[in-house]
């Protein structure tokens, strides 16, 4: 379970990469899942959501404060709520480099293709540039089936409805929010784009290698 430290007393010029680099001397490297800089009421100083994957890491910085290196004095507090609420378990779980194929069943047991997409399935890739995202009310079945070659697997889902897609604004990220923000793997900045929910979609199939 993670944790997060408001860290206040940072000067204008400061910028993510250099609070990760502050902080992680201590905690050590990669223990820090995301940062997000932020001006005060008054717009003087800057102060800093410090997210940590490891209550563990969060609560080290907190007991070791006096030991960051820093020109400027910085205070320290628990922050109760998270800057990135992606489950940091799943985020490794995803399998890239697939082969979506879209169609119906002509016969129970063969079918046909109208076309095909690549894609990545699972969570925890924040680089693709348009996200699928479909309810489980509108699964109908799911099967394996071996490949005609049978040299791969296919995932065959018959669906009552489409996904909603949602397209990835870390594509459009400006140099002024990659200074102030940081995230490993990514901030879900997912904007909503098309919804084919109430479209009638007969069924996909996942090809997936052995």
């Amino acid at each position: 379970m993670g944790k997060t430290v408001n860290v206040s007393g940072f000067p204008p010029e400061v910028n993510a990469m250099e609070v990760r680099q502050h902080f992680e001397s201590i905690t050590g490297s990669g223990t820090i899942h995301a940062i997000r800089l932020k001006k005060t009421k008054h717009g003087e100083k800057f102060y800093a959501l410090v997210q940590f994957a490891q209550e563990t890491h969060a609560n080290k910085l907190l007991t070791q404060s006096t030991e960051v290196n820093t020109p400027y004095r910085l205070n320290f507090h628990e922050w109760k709520y998270e800057i990135d609420s992606k489950d940091k378990a799943s985020m490794e779980h995803y399998i890239d480099g697939l082969l979506m194929h879209f169609g119906f069943l002509a016969t129970p047991e063969k079918f046909k293709y109208l076309y095909s997409v690549g894609c990545s399935f699972g969570s925890g890739n924040q680089n693709l540039h348009f996200s699928a995202h479909l309810s489980e009310d509108y699964i109908g079945r799911i099967s394996w089936h071996l490949s005609p070659e049978k040299d791969s697997k296919l995932l065959l889902i018959q669906l009552k409805g489409g996904p909603k897609i949602y397209e990835n604004q870390n594509q459009h990220v400006d140099p002024e929010y990659e200074k102030l923000n940081f995230c490993r793997g990514g901030f879900d900045n997912y904007r909503f784009y098309i919804n084919f929910s109430n479209r009638s979609v007969i069924c996909h199939c996942l090809k997936v290698s052995p």
